[in-house]
């Protein structure tokens, strides 16, 4: 298994041993899903999500119902610089 060094910028190989797939257990248990890295993750440390899970029994069809649950309107986000587009991606 590989795992990736933000110190040098590249892929390495993990030491033999034992490992649990935390990843997969948490995912196996139906509630969460994990949330994949954002384009560009290599190179900047914030954008690998490397271990972010979203909460699936209450996740809503889009970022805006997603807002919503918050009190954040439609107006507010947009007012913020979001799109129509943005607004309807699905969450995660």
């Amino acid at each position: 298994m590989d795992c990736w060094s933000f110190y040098e910028k590249k892929s390495l190989k993990l030491p033999a041993g034992y490992y649990v797939d935390l990843t997969a257990e948490i995912e196996n248990g139906g509630k969460f899903e994990r949330i994949q890295a954002q384009s560009g993750w290599e190179n900047a440390y914030n954008k690998s999500e490397w271990w972010h899970f979203q909460y699936l029994l209450d996740k809503q069809h889009t970022f805006e119902d997603e807002c919503e649950l918050v009190g954040i309107s439609e107006k507010d986000l947009k007012s913020a610089g979001y799109s129509d587009g943005d607004l309807d991606h699905r969450p995660g």
